[in-house]
């Protein structure tokens, strides 16, 4: 969900289905800073999953 937001998925979603085709705009993840709360099981697997966008994780435990 959050690589969907930060390319702004829902927006082109829309603009497909009103047939108005244009540039999509996005933002992607490298060197964008992500927090993540909790350092359990979910908190790992989500670190791992944006590793390879090259994101800097700042970890906090509850």
């Amino acid at each position: 969900m959050m690589i969907g937001l930060a390319r702004r998925y829902h927006e082109i979603a829309d603009s497909l289905a009103q047939q108005q085709l244009g540039q999509p705009v996005g933002l992607g993840l490298k060197g964008k800073t992500v927090g993540l709360v909790g350092s359990g099981g979910i908190g790992k697997a989500l670190a791992a999953r944006l590793r390879p966008f090259g994101t800097r994780m700042i970890g906090v435990r509850r």
